[in-house]
């Protein structure tokens, strides 16, 4: 099996021709890389285990285990940096894009996500969306959902939403132990959002999500890795424009898959345009249903892992 093989064909070209950037010995002494030894196709050490993240690293740990299951991996060492924040020489889930230098390797939680949905966890992406597939409402509420954590990047959607209730709905979580995400929040925004019922300390169901006709995405502290989820959903995203990419958002265009936005007072038209264009409301869904299915197939999920890990060892 070759990397033409691949739905992925044209990012791993671009990432292996890059491959003298990618550093192949173990890292030590640090917090932010796990480095994975193979030997004989088995995972022999492991490196620098993350005492602030250790679900990312049981997660990385279990997809290289099922990469490995499925290929036959070569002696090497994997670098993969379970931080938010991009890391230069080893596999990172986002980078800024195009920046060769950083290597793409599936975030996470494509294994075993740790979010809940009406209770249920999963094993993989493809229990996972088949479930949100399966769980869609028929009537959708024709205004904007988010759920989230009060990063920078979220708050300015939230000021709008105070002020455009009648297009705009959500949640922010701001109990522990993201608080105020280093006062990105100020106390009193908190408190109003809170009486507001756009805020909690309590976490609220995912499957809200589902209720409504728009979600929004937008970036974390770095790049968010909800992108997965929303597409599939029976909802148009709307998100702001971003410098960072995923290893399959390049494949992702605007008014194809979700609409993009620069200014959020660009909201009220959008929501509007697309609550009386009901035919572009289906063609959007059924886009993405097409692509998750695809190409967020979790066994090709797998096979891009191999490949990208031979390719940057050979």
């Amino acid at each position: 099996m070759e990397i033409n093989d691949s739905l992925y064909s044209n990012i791993l070209h671009k990432q292996i021709e890059n491959k003298s950037k990618y550093i192949k010995n173990i890292i030590p002494n640090t917090k932010d890389i796990l480095s994975i030894k193979i030997q004989n196709n088995i995972i022999n050490e492991i490196y620098g285990l993350d005492k602030y993240e250790p679900v990312r690293t049981t997660r990385y740990k279990k997809l290289i285990e099922n990469v490995c299951l499925k290929y036959e991996l070569p002696d090497c060492v994997i670098n993969i940096n379970i931080s938010d924040f991009p890391v230069k020489g080893v596999l990172n889930f986002c980078r800024s894009k195009e920046s060769l230098d950083y290597f793409l390797i599936p975030n996470h939680k494509f294994t075993n996500d740790n979010i809940k949905i009406n209770g249920r966890t999963f094993d993989n992406f493809n229990e996972q969306k088949t479930y949100i597939q399966q769980s869609h409402k028929s009537e959708l509420i024709p205004k904007i959902y988010t759920s989230c954590v009060p990063h920078k990047s979220k708050v300015e959607y939230f000021k709008f939403a105070l002020q455009n209730k009648d297009i705009c709905d959500g949640y922010c979580y701001i109990g522990p132990p993201h608080k105020l995400c280093n006062n990105a929040m100020s106390i009193e925004m908190a408190n109003k959002l809170v009486e507001n019922k756009l805020a909690g300390y309590d976490y609220v169901e995912w499957s809200e999500h589902l209720k409504y006709k728009f979600t929004l995405y937008n970036d974390g502290n770095s790049l968010s890795d909800r992108m997965r989820l929303l597409l599939s959903t029976n909802s148009i995203i709307i998100r702001q424009k971003s410098n960072y990419e995923e290893f399959y958002t390049n494949m992702l265009k605007d008014k194809i898959n979700y609409i993009e936005y620069n200014n959020i007072n660009e909201l009220n038209n959008i929501v509007d345009t697309y609550n009386k264009d009901n035919i572009a409301h289906t063609n959007i869904i059924n886009n993405n249903k097409l692509f998750v299915d695809k190409y967020l197939d979790y066994n090709e999920i797998l096979f891009y892992t191999y490949l990208l890990i031979k390719g940057l060892n050979s």
